[in-house]
């Protein structure tokens, strides 16, 4: 399933409810904590069609990062994670430019 870190998922929150403040709507961060999931499981399938696109090329680009993330089931929060981004080129077809991210939980399912 598509998901942020948690964190980030958490500040993108605090400014969107406060965003929500200045015009005069109420709306919690557990609120859009749900949108926030149910649009990820929602995209998900468009994602995974994208990726099966991606493997299917001759060529796709790779990068690797390294990442810190703080609170990671079964995993101290010094260890080293990883996200990739792939993507085709510039011009591939079917699909013309395409970038799908994959952080290290969803490879190893």
């Amino acid at each position: 399933m598509a998901r942020l870190p948690q964190r980030s998922t958490g500040i993108m929150e605090r400014i969107q409810t406060k965003q929500f403040e200045r015009l005069g709507l109420e709306c919690s961060r557990t609120t859009l904590s749900r949108w926030t999931a149910r649009c990820g499981e929602l995209v998900q399938p468009l994602i995974n069609l994208l990726r099966d696109e991606l493997l299917a090329l001759e060529v796709i680009h790779i990068d690797e990062t390294t990442v810190q993330v703080l609170k990671e089931t079964g995993k101290a929060a010094q260890s080293t994670s990883y996200i990739w981004a792939q993507c085709s080129g510039q011009c591939e077809r079917p699909i013309g430019p395409a970038v799908v991210r994959t952080g290290q939980e969803q490879c190893a399912q």
